[in-house]
C-alpha cells in the first residue's frame, strides 16, 4: 500500500532533508539561499540539541546560544535556518514524526500497537512529557509556540492514527459512523491519562489500550 504511518527514530541524511523539509513547507525555517547545500549532520545535531534543552530547561530557560554551543556551531547558523526559537522547536519536534515511515499492514491492531508503541519510545528517548509541560508553561507569555508545536508535532502524531482508523473503515473492518477523531483522542489521550496515574507504559499496556477501544468498533462486535 502507498500511505505511510509516521514515528519517530533513525538518523539518516534523507530524513533529516524530510524533517526540515516539513518545517520548510509550514514555515518553520527559512527558505534556503542559492549556494552550497545544507549539511544533513549539522541540522540533526541543532534539531537534537534544541530537543535535550527544551526537556531541561525550559522554552524559557533555552536559548538560542545554548542551542549553537550544544551543537557546535554558531548562532547565526542557527538564524539562517529559523526565524526565532518558537520555529527552531516546532521544526524539532516535527523531525520525530518524519525520520521513519511504515507502511500500513491493513491489520488495523497492529497497526495502531505500533504507533502506540512509536509514541511511547519517542516520549521516552526525548523526556517528551516535560517538553510538552514546558510549552504549555510557555503558553501565556508565548501563545505562537503552542500553535506551532500543535501544527509541527501533534496534528503530525494524529494523522498517522487517524490514516490507520479510516483505513480500517474503508475496509469494512470498522464501523462506517466511526468518529476517526474522537477515537484518535481516546487512543493518544489514555497514555498521557496512565502516565499521570503512574501506570505501567509497555508494550502490553498498548496492546491492550488498543484492543479495548478497538473492541466495540469493529463491524458485528
Amino acid at each position: 500500500m502507498g500511505s505511510a504511518l509516521v514515528a519517530s527514530a533513525t538518523e539518516t541524511e534523507a530524513t533529516i532533508r524530510g524533517a526540515m523539509h516539513v518545517a520548510e513547507r509550514t514555515g518553520g525555517t527559512r527558505t534556503r539561499p542559492r549556494g552550497r547545500p545544507r549539511d544533513p549532520a549539522l541540522d540533526a545535531a541543532i534539531l537534537d540539541a534544541a530537543l535535550r534543552l527544551l526537556a531541561a530547561s525550559g522554552f524559557q530557560g533555552m536559548s538560542i546560544n545554548d542551542v549553537a554551543a550544544a551543537a557546535g556551531t554558531s548562532k547565526v547558523t542557527i538564524y539562517n535556518r529559523f526565524h526565532n526559537k518558537a520555529e527552531l522547536v516546532g521544526a524539532a519536534l516535527g523531525r520525530l514524526h518524519v525520520v521513519r515511515r511504515r507502511e500500513i499492514t491493513g491489520d488495523t491492531e497492529e497497526d495502531l500497537v505500533w504507533l502506540l508503541g512509536a509514541m511511547r519510545q519517542e516520549y521516552e528517548s526525548v523526556q517528551g512529557m516535560g517538553i510538552i509541560g514546558a510549552c504549555l508553561t510557555a503558553e501565556g507569555d508565548n501563545p505562537e509556540l503552542l500553535r506551532i508545536v500543535r501544527e509541527r508535532s501533534f496534528r503530525l502524531r494524529r494523522a498517522g492514527f487517524a490514516e490507520v482508523l479510516r483505513h480500517g473503515v474503508e475496509s469494512g473492518e470498522l464501523v462506517a459512523d466511526l468518529d476517526v477523531e474522537q477515537v484518535t483522542s481516546v487512543l493518544i489521550g489514555a497514555y498521557y491519562a496512565d502516565y499521570f496515574a503512574a501506570r505501567p507504559l509497555d508494550a502490553a499496556r498498548d496492546r491492550a489500550v488498543v484492543r479495548l477501544v478497538l473492541a466495540g468498533l469493529r463491524t458485528g462486535g
